[in-house]
């Protein structure tokens, strides 16, 4: 198959066999009147799809899967095949929602594939499961955002507060921003790598459960996490709490494409005592109660971090 132009979609067809075929120099653009993202073949629902000593050659895409997409297909088999120099949004080479229950790749070679806006510079999956893949496929020199050779949608969300030497800090006040060090959210895929996805926007919210330790902040609590490096930072958070240990909650939801499910993790706070000079406050808002904070003591008073009181005149 040889074209500037071509796009085979297949929906409830029961089986696609192709032997000692040839695609090369495909190339499509995201089109309203197509129903799928994919450049050469999209195989959804109840598609059988069957690859023998192909060659899929500088096929390009500006959706998922450079060469194939398989989405909630029932079966799907490679074997002997090439793919080489292959580009898509994500998985340059193939992107797999939903592996079906049969799917497996052997004898096949993944060369200079790249996917340009995330993961799987060769092979991207999204669902609970990945094709399998014999001991004799093999990867060289793809590239992607992440996983330069295989990558998956997010299923693990982390958060941490680390200083300059990567030691964790978890020791915060009451009254000012957290922000040297910031808190840093990111996703991880089924291999451990950050997901740095610009094909999929990730919105991550910061909350506390506790009503006596709120977080205040003069910018939103929920931030968007940023498709170049994986990041959401939060650096403008002050935990209004007493003195002590509180859970803060970070939760990541995804857009279309991505995970349907809240990414969620916790990260554990200490609040450290208000310093002599500092009385510790309640905070009121409209009337209602809005957490605590050490606030400095009026002139003429000295503060043991929990009350403020007169100073003692002495009489010479």
């Amino acid at each position: 198959f040889l074209s500037k132009s071509l796009l085979f979609s297949f929906k409830f067809l029961p089986k696609l066999l192709f032997f000692s075929s040839k695609f090369l120099s495909n190339s499509f653009s995201l089109s309203l009147k197509f129903l799928s993202k994919s450049l050469l073949f999209s195989l959804k629902l109840l598609s059988k799809l069957f690859f023998f000593s192909s060659k899929f050659l500088s096929n390009t895409a500006n959706g998922d899967g450079g060469g194939i997409m398989c989405d909630k297909c029932s079966l799907f088999l490679i074997a002997s095949s090439t793919f080489r120099g292959n580009v898509a949004a994500r998985g340059g080479a193939i992107a797999i929602q939903h592996k079906p229950v049969g799917a497996a790749i052997a004898f096949t070679s993944f060369i200079e594939n790249k996917a340009t806006k995330g993961g799987g510079g060769a092979i991207y999956t999204i669902g609970t499961e990945e094709p399998t893949l014999s001991s004799d496929v093999s990867f060289l020199s793809n590239s992607a955002l992440y996983g330069m050779d295989k990558a998956t949608d997010p299923i693990k969300a982390v958060v941490q507060r680390t200083g300059k030497n990567g030691v964790q800090a978890p020791v915060v006040n009451n009254y000012s921003p957290l922000s040297s060090p910031p808190i840093i959210f990111s996703l991880l895929d089924r291999y451990g790598a950050t997901v740095k996805d610009q094909a999929s926007k990730f919105s991550v919210f910061a909350t506390s459960p506790n009503t006596a330790a709120p977080l205040l902040s003069t910018t939103p609590t929920e931030l968007l996490i940023q498709g170049d490096t994986g990041r959401a930072t939060f650096d403008n958070l002050v935990l209004a709490g007493k003195p002590g240990q509180h859970v803060l909650i970070f939760s990541a939801v995804g857009s279309s494409g991505s995970s349907a499910a809240a990414l969620v993790t916790k990260l554990l706070l200490t609040v450290s005592k208000c310093l002599d000079g500092q009385k510790l406050s309640e905070l009121a808002d409209n009337g209602e109660k809005n957490g605590f904070q050490c606030q400095e003591c009026e002139a003429g008073k000295f503060g043991n971090g929990q009350m403020c009181e007169n100073c003692i005149q002495k009489i010479i």
